[in-house]
């Protein structure tokens, strides 16, 4: 039912560049499905919020500057 829908609101996805699990194929096209997405990679595994906080912190409060 989502085939072709775009959320129009700002969008920030934050993944862990060593996540074994989220593996960046999987955000191939992510841009598809928004008008407008924002894709931020740390250096951080799955559970990137628990081992970088202060830099998923960072990311989203740069984010919600902007908005």
């Amino acid at each position: 039912t989502l085939v072709g829908k775009k959320f129009p609101m700002p969008s920030l996805y934050i993944h862990g560049k060593r996540d074994s699990v989220i593996i960046p194929a999987f955000l191939n096209h992510i841009e598809d499905g928004f008008d407008s997405i924002r894709v931020e990679s740390i250096d951080a595994a799955h559970f990137l919020q628990e081992e970088k906080p202060r830099e998923v912190a960072a990311v989203m409060n740069a984010f919600f500057k902007t908005r």
